[in-house]
């Protein structure tokens, strides 16, 4: 048996047939679908590319490095695999189609998203208060001066507003593959339903007292 769900919701799609037009994410041009395959795509190979550069970085200069470095660097090819691996969901789920792909990736991107997007609104929060008043020592070692500062809070921002896109684009894809795999079983089902009427209908009854013959019954 297959396994395609990691959970099974309760809901049912609203429209039938289901059609990718019906999913859109903010972009009235291309459907939600499109988008999430295209990002998708282009974050793995990103990705794929930096945690190259990491282990070409840790294998070249693994002997010059001290050991709060080693680590450091460790930590970043640890972070970044569990990344990589998440985009490698994302793209199982691409091809696949199966929901329980998907399932596994919103689990998995939604704790890393939630725990980058906690720590956006933290450095924006210390940028803010730099821009209040930058007397605090604290800031000032982060953020040196105030043109520094307002470059940072807009950049963490921006990569705000790009990872809440991303939750959503992720969910609108996600509401796809659930309402299309729906639709498939809801259409198995009533196949199903009705090839077993058929076979009812066609089974002779046999009653007691009485004998039947294919072709006709004599009481």
């Amino acid at each position: 048996m297959v396994l395609m769900w990691l959970w099974r919701p309760k809901v049912k799609p609203t429209k039938s047939p289901i059609q990718k037009k019906y999913y859109r994410c903010c972009c009235p041009c291309f459907s939600g679908v499109w988008c999430f395959r295209i990002f998708k795509y282009l974050e793995f190979i990103i990705t794929a590319l930096l945690e190259a550069l990491l282990i070409t970085s840790w294998v070249k200069e693994a002997n010059a490095m001290l050991a709060f470095q080693k680590d450091m660097l460790f930590d970043y090819l640890f972070i970044w695999s569990i990344v990589l691996f998440s985009q490698f969901l994302s793209i199982i789920s691409i091809h696949s189609l199966r929901p329980i792909f998907i399932q596994f990736y919103m689990v998995l991107a939604n704790f890393l998203l939630s725990a980058t997007v906690v720590g956006l609104l933290i450095v924006m929060y210390g940028a803010g208060k730099f821009l209040i008043s930058s007397v605090n020592p604290f800031y000032v070692v982060y953020f040196h001066d105030k043109t520094t500062a307002i470059e940072i809070f807009l950049g963490s921002f921006l990569a705000f507003l790009y990872l809440i896109w991303q939750m959503t684009l992720t969910y609108t894809y996600y509401r796809w593959v659930r309402d299309r795999r729906l639709e498939i079983e809801e259409e198995e089902e009533i196949a199903k339903n009705q090839s077993n009427l058929t076979n009812r209908l066609l089974t002779p009854t046999f009653s007691k007292g009485y004998d039947y013959d294919l072709r006709y019954s004599v009481p």
